[in-house]
C-alpha cells in the first residue's frame, strides 16, 4: 500500500519517508485502531466543543496558553474521568459557549462572557463546594437575599450564612432565618404551622415597621421593610391566633371544649 503515491519515487518528499512510505506495514501491520503522538483523537463533535471550551476558558480566565503536556492532560482527563482537569485543578464543566457578528473581516466569533461566567462557577465549585456561592446572593423577595425563601447556598448546594448584609431590612431576614434554623424550622411550612418561632416572627415584623418608620433609610428600604412587615404578619397570624386559643383553653381548665393543636 503506498499511501502518498506522488512521492513514491522519492522517499524525500514524503513526510511517510521514516517509514518507506508504508505506514501501516511498518507502524500498525495488525491494522489496530490509530492513536496519535500525544495519545489523543477524537472526531466527536461534543469532545472538540469541550476541548475548545477548556481552551477559550484558560485564555479569558487564566490568561494561560496551555502547553501540549498541559492540554494531553486534559484530554486524558477527558476520556478516563469525569472532566478534564484545568490549569488550577478545577474541573470544567460548563461550555463555553461563542457568539458570532459581522465585521469587516466577515463573520468573527468571540466567547459568550456569561456563559465564560459560568464555567468559571462550576470550577471553583468543584474546588471548593463548601464556599458560598456569590450567584445565589440577591434572589429573595424584592431582590433581597434573605426575606424569602431563596437563601444564599454554597456551591455544594446547602443554606450559607457568611454573607453579612449591611442594610437594616436585609439583616432582619438574616436574623429571622438564623432562628428558624437553630430551632430545626424551614420553609412556608414552618412559617405557616410551628409554634416554635413565633417569637421570631413577630419580632421581624416589629424591626421591619421600625426600618419602614426610619427616615435615616433610603424611600425604597423604607418600602421593602413595610410590605415585609405586613407579608410576614398575615402569614403568622393565623397559627398565632390558633396556639393563643389553645393556651387560653387549657388556662380555662378542663371544663371549656378542647382544641387540640
Amino acid at each position: 500500500m503506498v499511501v502518498d503515491p506522488v512521492s513514491s519515487g522519492d522517499y524525500t518528499q514524503s513526510p511517510y519517508q521514516y517509514v518507506l512510505n508504508n505506514p501501516a506495514k511498518y507502524i500498525d501491520p495488525f491494522g489496530l485502531w490509530e492513536e496519535t503522538a500525544n495519545r489523543y483523537t477524537t472526531t466527536d463533535q461534543g469532545d472538540i466543543k469541550r476541548f475548545m471550551s477548556y481552551l477559550n476558558f484558560e485564555r479569558l480566565v487564566f490568561g494561560n496558553n496551555p502547553s501540549s503536556e498541559q492540554m494531553v492532560g486534559f484530554a486524558e482527563g477527558e476520556m478516563k474521568e469525569a472532566g478534564g482537569t484545568m490549569s488550577n485543578g478545577g474541573k470544567l464543566v460548563s461550555e463555553v459557549r461563542e457568539k458570532r457578528y459581522r465585521g469587516r473581516l466577515g463573520i468573527e466569533w468571540y466567547p459568550d462572557k456569561e456563559s465564560v461566567k459560568n464555567a468559571w462557577y462550576d470550577v471553583q465549585g468543584g474546588l471548593t463546594p463548601n464556599a458560598l456561592n456569590p450567584r445565589s446572593i440577591g434572589h429573595n423577595y424584592l431582590w433581597t437575599t434573605y426575606n424569602g425563601p431563596n437563601n444564599p447556598k454554597k456551591y455544594s448546594g446547602k443554606d450559607d450564612y457568611s454573607y453579612l448584609p449591611r442594610n437594616p431590612v436585609e439583616l432582619a431576614g438574616y436574623t429571622h432565618d438564623k432562628y428558624y434554623d437553630s430551632k430545626g424550622v424551614h420553609g412556608a411550612e414552618g412559617l405557616f404551622t410551628s409554634k416554635e418561632v413565633i417569637g421570631a416572627d413577630w419580632r421581624f415584623v416589629l424591626t421591619q415597621n421600625m426600618n419602614a418608620a426610619n427616615s435615616a433609610l433610603d424611600p425604597i428600604s423604607r418600602i421593602k421593610a413595610a410590605g415585609f412587615a405586613v407579608g410576614l404578619g398575615i402569614f403568622a397570624a393565623p397559627k398565632t391566633v390558633f396556639y393563643g386559643l389553645v393556651e387560653a383553653v387549657k388556662l380555662a381548665g378542663p371544663g371549656a371544649s378542647a382544641i387540640k393543636p
